[in-house]
């Protein structure tokens, strides 16, 4: 009997619980964000893409901002660095993540995907000695204190690359989330330990520190030349390749503050009359300013067509037909040897000639007027088009702002 009773409570039990729902399981708890140092986190990239290539050395890398997250101490949940391979003839990124987040990379290290692409600026890791967390106090002594206690949401972000003039890796914390438009930019010697040096000549002008030479911000978007020119070239072409002749020019000014009032049109004007120990630097970096300056005027977005007004009418008296101009323009272009530039310069009688120049020089140093020119130095294209010049310059046609260009032609015809 005793038996029997347990065996029915047994039996009350079990369908008892097979009537229960189980408790579930708590939902896992979301890992905290993880911030690193660029040191830190190159470390992981660096062994990484070792991994894809045994010659891999880096050539860039940089941080990102992710929610509240904003990159302050030199610390960021979010880095990538670039690597190429001599073996390979070929280039990968790798990002590191330390946040869970939308639209963001998965913890850890992620790769990219490979890319002909073979820079010229790649470094051996063993020059970084100073990490992003130092050089962030210096930017704080450089007016970055000021301007987050003006506008504490403003995010820091951090880029690495090398320095061919100094022969330095170089910290550019940037108080923004890009170079272009930042309201400042501060850089800091990476390789020596216990020193910095400004690569910029400061002043104050309404609380915003300034340079004597800045890097003008692009007029539009950096997709908005697209399909002619892609996002991905334009922000390299700007925020690297310009801002480096912008940076390189002020550091040879320092040598000679008394030419720091002058502008870089007037400083390549007579190069002649530069002293010697700095000339080679200025007509390369002074030279590469102007060019680029100019360059971001005369593209626009849905611009090309042919050309209107004075600049039609002196085109077509020079060369005969638009068309024909074109087939000049570009062929000039084509058979420039390296890097360097096409251009249509004005001649001082007024006439207009097609022209190249070797390397950054521009037609001012001798003695013409550069109305308007097109980069043929490979950073401007061969992203998209690789060794494909030609193809380039016949679709850059496609991106040329006609009324700037106008402008321009009237310049030169008056003289400025």
């Amino acid at each position: 009997m005793k038996r029997l009773a347990l065996i029915l409570i047994l039996l009350s039990l079990a369908i008892i619980s097979g009537c229960t729902s189980p408790t579930p399981a708590p939902p896992p708890k979301a890992e905290p964000p993880e911030s690193l140092t660029g040191r830190s986190a190159f470390q992981k990239l660096f062994v990484t893409a070792r991994g894809w290539a045994p010659d891999a050395r880096p050539y860039l890398l940089q941080s990102g901002v992710v929610g509240d997250n904003k990159g302050g101490g030199g610390k960021a949940v979010l880095w990538s660095a670039s690597f190429a391979s001599a073996a390979l003839r070929s280039s990968k990124p790798y990002s590191w993540s330390g946040i869970d987040a939308p639209d963001t990379p998965s913890r850890g290290v992620n790769p990219g995907t490979q890319d002909s692409y073979t820079p010229s600026n790649d470094f051996d890791i063993q020059f970084l000695k100073v990490d992003s967390d130092v050089a962030f106090d210096v930017a704080r002594k450089h007016g970055g204190d000021k301007l987050l206690q003006e506008k504490p949401d403003t995010p820091v972000t951090y880029l690495l690359d090398w320095d061919h003039t100094g022969g330095k890796l170089i910290w550019h914390v940037i108080y923004s989330t890009s170079r272009n438009g930042a309201p400042l930019v501060v850089d800091v010697d990476a390789t020596t330990p216990n020193s910095h040096y400004s690569l910029f000549h400061f002043f104050q002008t309404g609380g915003r520190i300034q340079m004597a030479h800045e890097l003008p911000p692009l007029p539009y978007d950096y997709a908005a030349l697209e399909p002619v020119i892609d996002a991905a070239t334009m922000k390299l072409h700007h925020d690297m390749h310009h801002a480096a002749y912008v940076k390189n020019l002020n550091a040879a000014l320092e040598k000679h503050p008394q030419l720091q009032s002058k502008s870089a049109e007037d400083l390549i004007r007579d190069l002649s009359a530069l002293p010697e120990d700095i000339r080679g630097a200025v007509r390369n970096n002074g030279g590469g300013h102007v060019n680029h300056t100019m360059f971001w005027k005369i593209m626009k977005p849905q611009g090309g067509g042919d050309p209107t007004g004075p600049i039609a009418e002196a085109i077509t008296q020079a060369f005969g037909s638009f068309s024909d101009f074109k087939t000049k323009f570009n062929d000039a272009g084509v058979k420039q040897f390296g890097s360097g530039w096409a251009w249509l310069a004005g001649k001082p009688g007024g006439e207009v000639q097609v022209i190249s120049t070797p390397n950054q020089d521009n037609p001012i140093s001798q003695g013409l007027f550069p109305i308007f020119g097109n980069d043929v130095w490979e950073h401007a294209y061969y992203l998209k088009y690789n060794n494909r010049r030609p193809e380039y310059l016949a679709a850059w046609w496609n991106a040329v702002n006609w009324d700037e260009v106008n402008n321009r032609y009237a310049a030169f015809k008056s003289g400025k």
